[in-house]
């Protein structure tokens, strides 16, 4: 379990954890947890984020950034242990789900986040607002019959039109305007720099 305060430079000690009064516990800091706890944090709170997982925060020992665990060390797969290892420094969940889909059922270890940044740490860095027609989500299946999808969200695209361009601010989203998405066209995105070694994610 990873225990981190706001701009830490490392984890928090869970006894350290008790016996501060926090404003905000923050359970998940991935992309919807992390963002909330920063937001508050800049606003003068105390902020805890809980998350299952390792610190995978840059200078932390071990840690396993911009690559894939299985490319950065192939011989870890060598055992389930170091196999293991190798993902939670990597910022992948070691939790094996069951799938009973098929004739026979199989357990494996899906591509999820666990640790610092979530699953938003491992997808490929695509942020994208949800589209208009979204937000009424029965108009896009012929026949819903006795299904549980809503006529719409109990939000509008227009109320989340501000949260939106919030979130891309901090999240420095950039790039060029989605031309199949007219109601996005407002958005004024920076555009995205040139490709080259120098100005990839980490």
């Amino acid at each position: 379990m990873f225990f981190g305060f706001w701009l830490a430079a490392s984890d928090v000690d869970p006894r350290e954890a008790e016996r501060i009064v926090w404003d905000v516990i923050v359970v998940g800091a991935g992309m919807g947890g992390g963002t909330l706890g920063y937001s508050l944090a800049r606003s003068g709170r105390r902020v805890l984020f809980v998350e299952k997982g390792r610190s995978t925060l840059p200078g932390v020992p071990g840690v396993i950034r911009s690559a894939m665990p299985e490319l950065a060390e192939p011989l870890a797969g060598r055992s389930a242990e170091t196999y293991y290892d190798a993902l939670a420094r990597a910022g992948r969940s070691t939790d094996e789900i069951e799938d009973i889909s098929g004739r026979f059922a199989r357990r494996f270890v899906p591509f999820v986040g666990s640790g610092t940044g979530g699953s938003s740490a491992i997808y490929g860095m695509v942020c994208e607002r949800f589209f208009q027609r979204d937000f009424t989500p029965r108009q896009n299946f012929r026949d819903v019959g006795a299904s549980t999808v809503p006529d719409a969200w109990p939000v509008t695209y227009d109320e989340m039109r501000p949260w939106y361009a919030a979130a891309e601010k901090l999240l420095g989203v950039r790039g060029q305007s989605d031309p199949l998405r007219p109601e996005a066209a407002e958005v004024g995105l920076p555009a995205a720099p040139p490709f080259s070694a120098h100005n990839q994610p980490l």
